[in-house]
């Protein structure tokens, strides 16, 4: 039993917090659910712990189930996957026959020993649609598998596609090439296609911008960016290198970055297909939009790393809402209410729930948390329901699943990136990801602070953080050239590359270069070899530094 600290002319309450003048003082309790898993350690920092399945938390799928008890007339959503390496004897969720059929017969000793070992395809797969606590559809059937890992591969997956006709398209793999832009691209004039924006940062991504097609980035568990997520997306979803899944023989294994982040978002949105057949694309992006939490990619002047992440619980109740006031009929003017993304009752409701539970251990503690956060995903705005959450992640020695909550404030979210880029100073190589996360996070912030946040990063005398500052700098726009020119001072090869890929991104988005223009002819002359090496950029880079050296400035020019 957990008691609660007793307070003057007040009787000691079977209750697991108390209030303080620091605010919520939580006792560990048995709030968290951990599906028999350990948590994850994610750095050298014993701070930075993380439950199993954050992921899934951050989103709400693991309170979908709860949220259609009782639904009746699901439709079953077909859905088609592009990616490589499927496994069918590990699917957990529903599938047909006819998709499976052909990598069931798969028998080569390549494919055993991804068997063994888990496979890429399977992963994806699992998250849309498996069972509990993994995958987010509830009710979803895989229709159609095809390798898209190649440029040959992509016609026999059209075709495969075509025939069975999915309602939504997850394309988690394809190579970077403009053949598979061309292909997306034609997908996405008749599928409503959830493609991973790439682990390739800051390389441009395929599809900017075109066709139906959302694009999906991936955010580190502390509510920044993920390292190599690259820019150009809608959203984010929760991913990094802690997601949870099963790609094999094991119970769980870990995946990654946007490959898992685009398989959240087909998942979450096969839930509103679900309960609202028939919404088309941009209904769809519509309220995908319309319910995603703000997370730092939110703040950023241009929004080329999405608006914010996804929220699935409450993507289920805007959908469910919807189905209740009469859609299809008159689906415009539903779209156009006023309180369609309002929950701030039902949220308010949940909260007083919850707290009346927690004064009791057991389920009832349990339920209180799966009720807070409830609370919390209805309606982020809401700071008793996000304080509570933390304090219980906290008592509980979850402080990255805290840390992520407290970003959804800037004033959370400037500390945070403060304390990551910090804590290199204290220890090189500590905390070594997510303090290269929060160079770039910073960029995200608004212009002022990122030029204080980016300035900090470049003196942690990482190189890695170094050079992910020096990228980052381009959101700043001219105010990057300070930064710039100190990070000119670097002899590291990975800092000197960040300066060329950041002076070319500053050109290629219209930019007045300024004084770093003609710094930046001198510097890429100089360097460019030695920074971009076989990189593929080598050759825009050689012909920007000729242009730019002929007086030829226009961004107009410079596309021919």
């Amino acid at each position: 039993m957990i008691f609660a600290r007793a307070r003057p002319n007040v009787s000691i309450l079977w209750f697991a917090l108390t209030l303080t003048a620091d605010g919520w003082s939580l006792a560990p309790g048995d709030y968290i659910n951990y599906y028999g898993q350990p948590s994850l350690t994610i750095s050298a920092r014993e701070s930075e712990v993380l439950h199993p399945f954050w992921a899934q938390m951050v989103i709400g799928s693991d309170l979908i189930p709860e949220a259609l008890d009782g639904w009746k007339d699901l439709a079953e959503v077909p859905i088609g996957v592009g990616d490589s390496s499927f496994h069918p004897e590990f699917f957990t969720g529903e599938y047909t026959s006819r998709a499976v059929k052909p990598f069931l017969e798969e028998e080569t000793e390549a494919s055993s020993r991804i068997r063994a070992g888990g496979a890429h395809g399977t992963g994806t797969v699992n998250l849309i649609n498996g069972t509990a606590p993994i995958g987010v559809a509830v009710k979803a059937r895989i229709v159609a598998l095809a390798s898209t890992r190649r440029d040959q591969d992509l016609d026999a997956a059209t075709k495969l596609f075509d025939r069975e006709r999915p309602w939504l398209l997850n394309i988690s793999m394809t190579p970077i090439t403009e053949h598979a832009a061309r292909y997306l691209e034609k997908l996405s004039e008749r599928f409503i296609v959830i493609t991973s924006a790439g682990n390739e940062y800051p390389e441009r991504g395929l599809l900017e911008g075109k066709g139906k097609v959302i694009k999906v980035g991936s955010m580190a568990p502390m509510g920044l960016a993920t390292l190599k997520s690259q820019e150009g997306n809608l959203l984010w979803a929760p991913a990094d290198f802690w997601i949870k899944t099963k790609k094999g023989p094991a119970q769980f294994d870990l995946f990654s970055e946007t490959s898992a982040a685009a398989a959240l978002v087909t998942g979450a949105l096969a839930n509103v297909l679900s309960i609202l057949p028939g919404m088309d694309f941009e209904e769809l992006k519509f309220i995908l939009l319309g319910t995603v939490l703000k997370t730092a990619n939110s703040l950023q002047p241009l929004q080329v790393n999405g608006f914010g992440t996804l929220n699935a619980l409450k993507l289920v109740e805007v959908a469910k809402r919807l189905r209740v006031r009469g859609w299809p009929d008159g689906r415009e003017s539903l779209l156009q209410a006023s309180d369609l993304f309002n929950f701030q009752r039902e949220a308010g409701e949940e909260l007083s729930q919850a707290k009346d539970k927690m004064r009791f251990v057991g389920e009832r503690q349990r339920s209180a948390f799966r009720q807070l956060r409830r609370s919390f995903l209805l309606d982020e705005t809401n700071d008793e329901s996000r304080n509570l959450v933390i304090s219980i992640f906290s008592a509980n020695g979850l402080h990255a699943d805290a840390d992520f909550y407290r970003s959804l404030r800037a004033d959370g979210l400037k500390s945070l990136i403060q304390e990551k880029l910090a804590s290199v100073r204290r220890s090189l190589g500590q905390s070594h990801w997510s303090a290269r996360a929060a160079a770039r996070t910073a960029g995200m912030m608004p212009k002022a602070e990122s030029s204080v946040l980016l300035e900090q990063a470049l003196k942690t005398g990482d190189p890695g953080v170094t050079a992910e500052a020096v990228l980052a700098a381009h959101s700043l726009g001219e105010q990057a050239v300070p930064l710039l020119k100190n990070a000119m001072e670097e002899k590291d090869d990975l800092v000197r590359a960040a300066v060329c890929r950041t002076t070319l991104k500053l050109y290629e988005e219209g930019n007045s270069l300024g004084e770093m223009g003609h710094d930046g002819i001198a510097y890429l002359d100089v360097n460019i070899r030695t920074a971009f090496g076989d990189y593929k950029e080598f050759g825009n880079a050689a012909r920007m530094v000729s242009r730019l050296r002929q007086g030829q400035y226009t961004r107009e020019k410079y596309q021919e």
